[in-house]
């Protein structure tokens, strides 16, 4: 019989045995039952993995289908050890290793060890070094042979040859931390000759393979590069949106700029996925594809290739001959350029050329600081401000797209078109020239170029002389004519004051000299005036309170307008002087109407504009792309402005523009042996502080122009300078078999 005590004991030990099993019960229930599928996915992850299969970004060609950016193929020598047993992989990889060797392609898997002469050193990658000593079981002080003698050792690699010693003992550490994650390939090193995959191919090594990467190639270096642009990687304000469309944030390279950014949705890649079925050591036991890659699709643009190729080639030597001297007086500061091509007809883009210039290769792989700054520079003023004088050298920057400058007189034309469409004046009608103009003032009255140079005149010329001669004292008296609203209106119509909607990053608007630039400028200045003051005013409430102001300008005008709005009574006096010094002046029409008041035109809008006088104002949306894979073929032109100006009138200003290439026009010298009639004007932009802007616009055939053109050389010094360009654009396209031979889509000036 049990005694007592020890009846209790028993009973008190099977109690608490019977409270653990209820413990493990409930432990085991809410395991298996409750959250049984959270652990089952667990345990399913652990078991799966996905590979991502890469493939080829889209290519970008020409109007004829020249490739201007593709894909260059590298071919990856990988090492997959989970197709190798453990005891195989010293073979297979001297035997890749050495193959390698052999076509002298370098293994690329880093190491901190390297061999300098005849010793062996440490890397500067301290974390690497220490990470190594501990896997070697090494003190801190050992030294890098010592290493080596353990990692030889250890992966048995004694008697393998010297000359691949270094990198087989590289490739094992690689793939020791790499541990379970076997599934995984290694990257050995990789190689644009398809040799290399001949030899591997013929040797088949266990567990090596060959796998193509694409890097990013523009096959004609520095041509069209700011049109094609570059990519790069996902920078961090881009993270989030790119993230959500699927993107791999640490390795997929994006289009930064041009075509590459503009597209980017076409042209970008759809990776494949591979799915891997993995066992306890982390080796692959099965797999299945997921999702086919898909390369990216090809974009098509109007651009020709030799007429972009005649028209860079044009640039860069017209803007050396300029600053040497060649053609006459020297302009030194002649460093930056632009010219652009288009077809009357659809707006499409023929040629669109930006100088300096740079490769857009050399941002496929990583870029040095070195590198950076001699393609985005920096420039200081003697007072070391930010220089942003838009004629210094920026090789990123696309001058004939994202840079407005002032036009001078190839704005001439507009202002012909704006005061025939108004009535002001007839073809027929002439104007004396008296040198100076005084209508507004006889101390400070602007004169024409004539009479700034030698105190002659042009007489009295029509419309034909004034173009032909560029007299400004003509469009002094049209502009005053036709007023500043009228010819600011007339400007708008033409694609000036506005983007013209090409597509490409970065575009510039630009800016029309009138009363509502006026205004803006005025609200601007007020405005920074105020928050130097202390104020915070809406500024909706301040562009109304202004543009009453602005009306009728006075002291009592503006005190009444600006007072409810909490201005103190002190202030006003010296914002009303901002405003008064500020506000539009009708007299200013005189600087408007021969593109020198506060006009800024981008060469495309220029060439826009003449585009859209050749078709009696009827104005195309400039395009670069010519046909996408979902277009079914060639794109249809964009019409955004309506033919408003008389045919009689359109003719009246082309003949006018086709006498300044001919004997006594302003051009007459660099078109003499051009067999292609051309309608031209030429332009000398003077910016102060600076020598003037070269321009050149024109329209070929004169008598049915095709083809429209702008040329602009910052510090160029006369406007004439800029036409040998547009000539040999000319001269390119009207060539046998080259670009005029276009179909021409739309009606033709008869």
């Amino acid at each position: 019989m049990i005694p007592y005590v020890f009846r209790k004991q028993i009973k008190l030990f099977c109690l608490f045995f019977a409270c653990c099993f209820l413990i493990l019960t409930i432990f085991l229930f809410f395991l298996q039952i409750i959250n049984g599928n959270h652990y089952r996915q667990q345990a399913q992850k652990l078991q799966i993995r996905t590979l991502t299969q890469q493939a080829a970004r889209g290519k970008i060609t020409d109007r004829y289908g020249t490739v201007l950016a593709d894909n260059k193929t590298i071919y990856q020598v990988l090492f997959f050890p989970s197709e190798a047993d453990r005891a195989q992989w010293n073979n297979s990889l001297v035997s890749a290793l050495m193959l390698m060797r052999s076509v002298n392609v370098p293994c690329t898997v880093s190491f901190p060890i390297e061999k300098q002469g005849q010793r062996y050193c440490f890397s500067q990658d301290a974390d690497a070094v220490s990470r190594l000593l501990e896997t070697c079981k090494l003190p801190s002080d050992a030294t890098a042979f010592e290493a080596l003698q353990v990692l030889m050792k250890k992966y048995d690699a004694q008697q393998i040859p010297e000359e691949i010693s270094l990198s087989l003992l590289a490739v094992r550490y690689q793939l020791n931390l790499q541990s379970y994650r076997s599934y995984l390939p290694l990257c050995l090193g990789e190689s644009e000759d398809f040799t290399l995959c001949a030899r591997i191919s013929e040797f088949a090594p266990a567990g090596i393979h060959i796998q193509p990467r694409y890097l990013r190639h523009y096959p004609y270096q520095s041509t069209l590069c700011h049109t094609l642009g570059y990519i790069g990687k996902i920078s961090g304000e881009q993270a989030e949106n790119y993230l959500q469309n699927g993107y791999d944030l640490s390795s997929d390279l994006i289009g930064k700029s041009g075509i590459e950014q503009m597209m980017e949705p076409f042209l970008c890649a759809k990776k494949g996925q591979k799915q891997l079925s993995v066992n306890s050591r982390g080796l692959s036991t099965s797999s299945s594809a997921l999702a086919e890659a898909q390369d990216g699709e090809t974009v098509v643009l109007t651009i020709d290739l030799a007429l972009q190729q005649a028209a860079e080639a044009a640039l860069n030597e017209t803007m050396a001959k300029i600053r040497s001297g060649a053609m006459g007086d020297a302009f030194p500061n002649a460093q930056i350029g632009a010219a652009v091509c288009l077809d009357v007809h659809s707006g499409e883009v023929l040629a669109l050329a930006s100088a300096p210039g740079f490769d857009p290769n050399v941002f496929t792989k990583s870029i040095s600081n070195t590198q950076w700054q001699a393609l985005s520079p920096s420039y200081l003023t003697a007072s070391g401000q930010i220089d942003s004088d838009p004629t210094l050298p920026r090789p990123l920057v696309n001058n004939a797209v994202c840079a407005a400058f002032p036009p001078g007189s190839v704005f001439k034309p507009i202002t012909a078109a704006a005061a025939l469409g108004a009535g002001c004046v007839t073809p027929q009608e002439t104007i004396l020239d008296q040198g100076r103009y005084t209508a507004f003032s006889q101390t400070q009255a602007p004169g024409c170029w004539t009479w700034n140079e030698s105190h002659t005149t042009h007489g009295y010329v029509n419309l034909h002389d004034s173009l032909e001669g560029s007299c400004n004292y003509y469009f002094y008296e049209v502009g005053v004519r036709t007023g500043s609203e009228k010819l600011e209106e007339i400007a708008e119509k033409f694609g000036l004051g506005a983007k013209t909607g090409l597509g490409l990053p970065g575009e510039a608007a630009g800016m029309v000299d009138g009363q509502k630039t006026a205004a803006r400028l005025v609200q601007k200045r007020v405005a920074a005036q105020l928050n130097t003051l202390g104020y915070t005013v809406d500024q909706d409430t301040l562009f109304s309170a202004l543009s009453a102001v602005l009306q009728a300008p006075s002291l009592s005008k503006t005190r009444d307008s600006l007072s409810p709005l909490g201005i103190r009574a002190e202030d006003i006096p010296s914002i009303y002087q901002t405003i008064n010094d500020n506000r539009w002046r009708e007299s200013r029409v005189l600087a408007a109407a021969i593109g020198q008041g506060a006009d800024s035109t981008t060469p495309l809008q220029m060439a826009n504009a003449i585009a859209a006088i050749t078709q009696a104002g009827l104005r195309y949306q400039p395009t670069l792309i010519l046909s996408l894979p979902d277009s079914k073929g060639k794109t249809e032109p964009t019409v955004v402005s309506r033919a408003f100006m008389e045919q009689t009138d359109v003719h009246a200003i082309l003949q006018g523009m086709q006498a300044v290439t001919q004997p006594g026009g302003t051009a007459a010298k660099y078109f003499a042996d051009c067999a292609v009639s051309v309608a031209g004007k030429t332009g000398t932009a003077q910016s102060e502080g600076r020598d003037a802007y070269a321009w050149f616009v024109a329209a070929a055939p004169a008598e049915n122009p095709s083809i429209a053109i702008a040329v602009v050389i910052g510090q160029g010094g006369h406007g004439g300078y800029a036409a040998p360009v547009a000539k040999a654009i000319i001269e390119a396209y009207f060539q046998p078999g080259a670009g005029a031979s276009l179909p021409l889509d739309g009606q033709q000036l008869p």
